[in-house]
């Protein structure tokens, strides 16, 4: 940009010919380590076998079950780790759709099923 009371140019040494802008190397792709995210969801499911998750639960596993319903397409609201009227309504209606036990609490069935670790 032209200063406004000069009728000079500042000297540009990128725009000048002959200078090359060099060039950056190229970034390795980071892959997620896939047997690990399969072993957190077997750990949570084997959790899921002993305890629930029903209304009023609140956590991590909740906030799992949120995001994966969203993901499939069903309206859970925002992921906020609490268990309330619209993640029970989300999980009813993936029950429904699964033709599984509609109790409205994600176990270990509903679990493997969400995931598709069984597939």
């Amino acid at each position: 940009m032209q200063p406004r009371y000069t009728n000079e140019w500042f000297p540009a040494p990128a725009l000048d010919e002959g200078y090359l802008i060099p060039p950056t190397p190229p970034v390795e792709p980071v892959l997620p380590d896939f047997a690990a995210i399969l072993r957190l969801i077997d750990k949570v499911g084997d959790a899921l076998e002993i305890r629930p998750l029903r209304r009023r639960s609140q956590g991590e596993p909740v906030v799992m079950v949120q995001r994966r319903l969203a993901d499939l397409d069903f309206k859970v609201g925002n992921p906020d780790g609490k268990y309330g009227w619209r993640t029970t309504r989300a999980v009813v209606a993936f029950q429904r759709v699964e033709r599984l036990a509609c109790d409205g609490c994600v176990g270990r069935k509903t679990w493997e099923r969400m995931w598709g670790v069984n597939e």
